[in-house]
C-alpha cells in the first residue's frame, strides 16, 4: 500500500503491503475482434472472381464466391451473409428467380436484403424486376472497381 505524507513542503510515498481493500491496476482486456462483415459474391467468370476476393477482403470483408445463381440462393438459405454482389451478366435473366429466393429469405427473418446488381449494358430492363424495399445499388457494366467499392459502402458500410 502506496501512503502519501506532506510536510514541510516534502512528499513522501510509504509502500507496504497492500490490503484487501486497497485498488489494484489491472491491464485493460483486449477488444475483442469484430467479425469480419461477409459477402456473397455471385460471378460467373474466374477472372473477375478472384478481382472480387482480392480487392473486398483489402476492404475488410469476408467474401464467398459462387458462379452459379441457384447454388448461391441455396448457399444464402442455409447461412445468410450481411451483403450479396449479384453479377446478372452472364446468368441470364431467370437467375433473377434466385435473387428472389435471397429476398424472400431475408424478409422471413426480418431483415432487408442488401445487395449491388450488376446488369449487363442490355440487361437495364431487369432493373424494373428487382425488388423496391432493400437496400439494392443497380449498376449497369461497364464499371469501375471504384464504383463496386463505393456501391458495397452504401448497402454494407464497415463500422
Amino acid at each position: 500500500r502506496a501512503a502519501l505524507s506532506e510536510g514541510s513542503g516534502e512528499m513522501n510515498i510509504d509502500f507496504n503491503e497492500p490490503d484487501d481493500d486497497d485498488f489494484r491496476l489491472v491491464p485493460k482486456p483486449p477488444e475483442p475482434a469484430r467479425e469480419k462483415p461477409t459477402l456473397l459474391c455471385v460471378e460467373v467468370q474466374d477472372q473477375i472472381q478472384q478481382a472480387l476476393r482480392r480487392t473486398l477482403t483489402d476492404m475488410g470483408y469476408r467474401v464467398f464466391l459462387i458462379g452459379d445463381a441457384e447454388r448461391a440462393a441455396e448457399r444464402y438459405a442455409e447461412s445468410p451473409t450481411d451483403a450479396v454482389i449479384f453479377d446478372t451478366d452472364g446468368l441470364g435473366q431467370n437467375s433473377l428467380d434466385s435473387f428472389g429466393e435471397m429476398h424472400d429469405k431475408a424478409h422471413a427473418e426480418g431483415r432487408p436484403l442488401r445487395a449491388v446488381v450488376l446488369l449487363g449494358p442490355r440487361q437495364q430492363i431487369l432493373a424494373t424486376r428487382l425488388p423496391k424495399d432493400d437496400r439494392i445499388e443497380v449498376l449497369l457494366k461497364p464499371i469501375k472497381m471504384k464504383q463496386l467499392q463505393d456501391a458495397i459502402q452504401k448497402v454494407l458500410p464497415l463500422r
